[in-house]
Order: C-alpha cells, then structure tokens, then sequence
C-alpha cells in the first residue's frame, strides 16, 4: 500500500475534476498526477530512493504538494524546513531526521545545502518540473510501504525543543478512512487550507480532502485579503486556518469589512485555544459554523467543538473524534469516573506511535498503545472532552497549584479581554508571583481585572501583576510560547512587587 492509493483511485475515476486551485491555476486530478510523476523522476535521476528523507523548503503551496506527493511515489520520506531556522537548527534537525537532500526554492544557493550537514544534496524546485527526456523513466507508485514512514513532521517545541514525529503511510491512510465519515469531501467540496502546508494540520486536512475526490483552494499568502478574496473567487464551502491567523481575519473584517461568503459551510480552527471573543467575531463576521480542533502533530484532531456542541457545552473543547478511545486516569494510570479531571490519554490505530531519535520521550509519552500529551482534563459520558490545562505548566502558589489555564479562561470571560495568559514569574526580591499579560479592546484599571478573576477562583488563583501588551508570542502553529512570555513578564517588572503601582496600563 502507499499513501497515495486513494487519490490514485481519484484520479482513475474522476481525472477532469479540479484537485488543486491557486490563484488563475487550476491542477485536474489528472495533471496533479502527472505532475507528481515528472517530479519523482527527476528526483529519481537526481539520486533520491525508496527510504531515503528529503527536506521541503517553504515555496509555492502547490508546487509544494506536488513535491511532497513525488517523493511518496518513490517511497521516499519527506519532512519539513522552516525558513526563519539558522543553519545550526536546521542541521540539528536534518541530522535527527536523515535527510540526505534538500528541495529549495529557487532562491537559495547550493551552497546553503552543506552547513553542518555533510553530503546534503541541494535540489532546485525548478528543475523538478521541467520537461522529461525522451529516455526518462517515469517510476511506478510504490507498494508495501504499510509501516514505512511517508513523512517527518515536528512537534510545535512550546513545551521543550521540538521532537521528530514520524507518521507511516498505513497510519495515515487510516487517519484518512475515519476521517472522511466526519469531514465533507467528494464532487463539489473545496477546501481553503489556509495555512502552511509545512505543519500538520495545513498538509492533513489537504491530503485527506483529495483522498476524498474534493479541490483543494490554496494561498501564496496569509494576510488575511488573500483569504477573502480566495474564498470569494473560488466558492470555498470550507476553510481551514490557524487561531494565530484567524486574529488577523477578525481585524481585517472588522477595519475593512468583508464580502459575503455565501458558500462557506464552516471554519476549521486549529493549533491553539480560541478565546471567547475570537469564537464570536469569527461567527458574527466570517461564518457562523466556527469548528475548533484539539489535537496534536502526534495524533492529528482528537476533539471538535463546532456550532452545536459549543451551543451544548461552552466550557468544553467539543467531543472527542469517533475513532479515538479516550481516558482521564490518576497518578496510577487508573481510569477515572465520568467527570473527574486526571491526566488524559488517548489510543487510536491512526496516529503515530514514537518519536525519531528520542527514545526516552517516547518511553515518556507513548506508552502501552496509549499516548499522553501531558493535559489535564475531563471527560463525560456522552463524549464532550473538558480541558484543564497541562500538568506541566501547574503553578504551586504558597503549596497551591494553581492551573493557568483556568486564570486564562476567567480573564478571557472579562468583556474587555480579548486575550490572556498566566505565568508564573520571579521577582527582583526573589519570590514568586502569578503574572498576567493581557490583549484587551481598550486599556482599563488592572484592578477591575483582579476582581473579575477574584470573584471566580479566588485571592490564590488572582493575578498580582498585570501588563497589558498588544499580542502575545506565539510560534507559527498560533500556540502560546510561555517561556518567551516570562521572561518578558519579568524584563518589565524589573524591580516592581505585587502591588497594583506596578501594573503596566
């Protein structure tokens, strides 16, 4: 088997269909194929084999896909490459992953190719698509790839350095079978993947729409015109984005207004919690179906709260996906009655199963068939997932944990916040305090904000230093980068103590 059988079946039976839209460009089914097939050759007569890994640079989405889906062809292993990495990150991670070539953009040099990673191949993008000699072979899709990996994706690293996750081609035909009994796709559907194609969540749900027989619409471009003026120009019933994006489509439909979009069904959000205001903008201004994801690189989507279920259970992060089996256990890995928050664990035969070159985080995370993304939650009976936070980022205040996450939900709840996050920080005088940083509509006393989260979870769980700023740091997947956001919190109080005199307005 391989990866790509199903869009293989596609393409046999529906070869005029529009698979991939970008801009005036439309790719059939057909000419998606071809185009994969020239490129594997050429990556076949540049040196690249079954098994072998090769890194992608980010360029044209579309090209993009079609170099991921050459490499597949061949059975070799394609990873990602992100451009703001300097050289020693990017060999760490070549190194981790074993790749033995690079695809560039036509931009970069050979050269860059060899700094700190001996004998790595450079490969234009140009070059894999440019006509085939009349001797060129053209090489069938290869078969019995059932445990092999097609692909390396990387962790978000917001809770440590990001770890290697390599997916097999039969774990991710099966992520792509149970997910098309949830997810629209087939004659008619089109899809506006609305961000990097580099990360998890942007190449699954592109993959999984054309293993469905429906377009996917892409962009060049993620400021938040393009996303309008793609959806509007090709009828998108769907779309798909990050939460750090989607706050730039709020503003941009709020400053500017945005056009009708009467054939998007629903937004797709995933990559990171979506604060209350942002749900209601989204709704109020884009579309109304908003769906939210909770999941991980490691396990694709494990939750989905759309209109209905948030309508059912605000609190909660939606119902867990049909082909997950769900549990929150005790410090014993016991399960815990309906209700009861534990740790959270989660089993599926369609999500990866160790990490590459770490075997101690695999030992940690992966255990007995079950993966543990280190959350606190809880989970009722009929299937809704409420999340508490990880157990990581518990705060122990005068020997009281204090979960940030509820801290962020209570300021979120404030109608001026648009959003916040809780850290803890150290102080000049060397004690420790709960810190806030707060996105709000309009400056207002930080008091107001105290008592608002002091009248919900009391004097321990109320923070006793509050700046406002204007975004907080976030890594491309839109997830909060805490580190970076104490270490901030603790640059701008200087010498300041709890007092409200210290408070950044």
């Amino acid at each position: 088997m391989n990866v790509l059988d199903s869009i293989a079946r596609q393409v046999r039976a529906y070869p005029q269909r529009p698979a991939l839209i970008l801009g005036a460009n439309t790719l059939t089914y057909r000419q998606l194929w071809q185009n994969a097939a020239r490129a594997a050759s050429h990556l076949q007569a540049q040196g690249v084999a079954q098994g072998d890994c090769v890194a992608v640079a980010k360029m044209n989405p579309q090209a993009y896909l079609v170099i991921v889906m050459a490499l597949a062809r061949l059975g070799a292993v394609s990873t990602l490459v992100q451009p703001g990495w300097n050289a020693g990150k990017r060999a760490q991670v070549f190194l981790r992953n074993g790749v033995s070539a690079w695809v560039q953009g036509d931009d970069a040099g050979p050269a860059q190719a060899q700094q700190g990673v001996p004998g790595l191949r450079a490969i234009t993008a140009q070059s894999l698509f440019a006509p085939l000699p009349q001797d060129a072979v053209v090489p069938k899709l290869a078969q019995g790839l059932e445990d092999r990996p097609w692909r390396i994706g990387l962790s978000s690293g917001t809770t440590g350095e990001g770890k290697s996750i390599p997916w097999t081609h039969g774990q991710v035909a099966r992520l792509h079978r149970v997910s098309l009994d949830v997810y629209a796709a087939g004659p008619g559907e089109r899809l506006l993947v609305f961000a990097d194609l580099g990360i998890g969540l942007g190449m699954g749900h592109a993959m999984m729409q054309l293993a469905g027989g429906g377009a996917v619409i892409l962009s060049d471009s993620i400021q938040p015109g393009a996303f309008f003026e793609a959806a509007s120009q090709h009828r998108a019933t769907q779309a798909l984005t990050t939460t750090a994006i989607a706050f730039t489509l709020l503003e941009h439909a709020s400053a500017v207004g945005a056009p009708r979009l009467p054939a998007l069904r629903s937004l797709l959000l995933g990559g990171a919690t979506v604060p209350p205001a942002l749900r209601q903008g989204l709704q109020d201004k884009v579309c109304p179906n908003l769906q939210v994801t909770y999941g991980s690189t490691e396990t694709g989507t494990l939750a989905r709260s759309d209109h209905h279920s948030h309508l059912a259970r605000p609190e909660s992060a939606g119902r867990v996906m049909p082909w997950i089996t769900a549990q929150a256990v005790d410090d014993s890995d016991r399960p815990l009655p309906p209700g009861e928050a534990g740790r959270l664990r989660f089993r599926s035969a369609a999500m990866a199963s160790s990490y590459l070159g770490n075997p101690d985080a695999t030992a940690q995370v992966f255990r007995d068939g079950w993966y543990y993304p280190g959350d606190v939650g809880a989970l009722d009976d009929e299937g809704y997932l409420v999340l508490g936070g990880r157990n990581d980022d518990l705060i122990n205040l005068q020997g009281v944990k204090v979960n940030p996450a509820q801290v962020e939900d209570a300021m979120a709840s404030h109608p001026q916040v648009i959003e916040a996050a809780a850290v803890e920080v150290l102080q000049r005088n060397g004690r420790k305090a709960l810190a806030a940083a707060v996105v709000a509509r309009f400056a207002f006393e930080t008091r107001e904000l105290r008592a608002h989260v002091r009248e919900r979870l009391g004097r321990l769980a109320t923070p006793s230093l509050v700046l406002f700023v204007e975004s907080l740091p976030k890594n491309e997947a839109g997830k909060l980068m805490r580190g970076e956001l104490q270490a901030r919190i603790e640059k701008a109080i200087g010498d300041s103590g709890p007092d409200d005199s210290a408070h950044a307005n």
